[in-house]
């Protein structure tokens, strides 16, 4: 989905349209995917910075000058050590170009969601707020654990409170998990 943004952006452009059109003051980026991680499994990881540019440049235009445009920042799909191979610095590194691109494409604010892991959240965060100071968001994923919610990798609502608070995260949200 992230090359229409350079194939197909008359499709993008449309989306964030009917956003706006229904009522709505921000849209995100198509750049949920449009890390070197996620985009390297269809051979596009050297395009990461072009489609997040490019992103940012569609849906600046359909916002027009009074409405905000958020850089989205979703999971790499990977485990970070001891689960997988996946280095926590390497990791920073590639949210930090993304987040770089998108902000020096001019959106208003980020986000890093959906995230099922809390150290990969973090990390993203983090990668995020050494790149610039504009707000961000953060949205995890949630799942029914008895009579709580916990994450993919069993954290809790309240753990994952006190990491981003302490983060400095402007707003925190929880999206895709399943209720029983």
């Amino acid at each position: 989905n992230e090359m229409l943004n350079i194939e197909s952006p008359q499709i993008i452009l449309d989306i964030h349209r009917s956003y706006f059109e229904a009522g709505s003051d921000v849209v995100y980026t198509n750049t949920f995917g449009a890390n070197e991680i996620s985009l390297g499994r269809h051979n596009l990881a050297d395009k990461a910075e072009q489609i997040n540019a490019a992103a940012v440049k569609i849906a600046k235009q359909a916002a027009g000058g009074d409405r905000y445009v958020i850089g989205d920042i979703g999971p790499s799909g990977e485990f970070l050590k001891p689960l997988g191979m996946l280095e926590p610095e390497r990791l920073k590194s590639i949210y930090a170009r993304q987040a770089k691109s998108l902000y020096e494409a001019g959106v208003d604010g980020f986000i890093v969601e959906t995230f099922m892991a809390l150290d990969e959240a973090k990390i993203a965060a983090e990668a995020v707020k050494s790149v610039c100071d504009l707000p961000l968001f953060a949205t995890l994923a949630f799942d029914s654990a008895g009579s709580d919610f916990k994450t993919m990798m069993g954290v809790s609502v309240e753990k994952v409170i006190d990491e981003f608070s302490a983060l400095g995260v402007d707003a925190l949200g929880f999206n895709c998990g399943t209720l029983k």
